[in-house]
């Protein structure tokens, strides 16, 4: 896969975003709600409409691969409001 398919991807999909600079500039970090190998997930509230949601954090290191995996697994999850 591409890098522009990957762009493509994650543009066709709501609940991916690709954030620029420090994350506190969009996100009030609350509190971690569990972790795995290569992410994090942590509830926060999203600044620009004060919406409280759990944020996953992938730490893909360079590796497409994992990158893929993880924009599949997004794209075929069901996601709910949890609060």
């Amino acid at each position: 896969m591409s890098l522009d398919e990957l762009n493509d991807l994650c543009d066709d999909n709501p609940h991916i975003h690709k954030l620029f600079g420090p994350i506190t500039d969009y996100f009030e970090i609350l509190e971690k709600l569990g972790e795995g190998t290569s992410a994090l997930v942590k509830k926060c509230i999203r600044i620009s409409d004060k919406q409280t949601l759990a944020l996953k954090i992938v730490n893909f290191r360079g590796d497409q691969e994992l990158l893929i995996q993880v924009i599949r697994t997004l794209q075929s999850e069901v996601i709910t409001d949890i609060f």
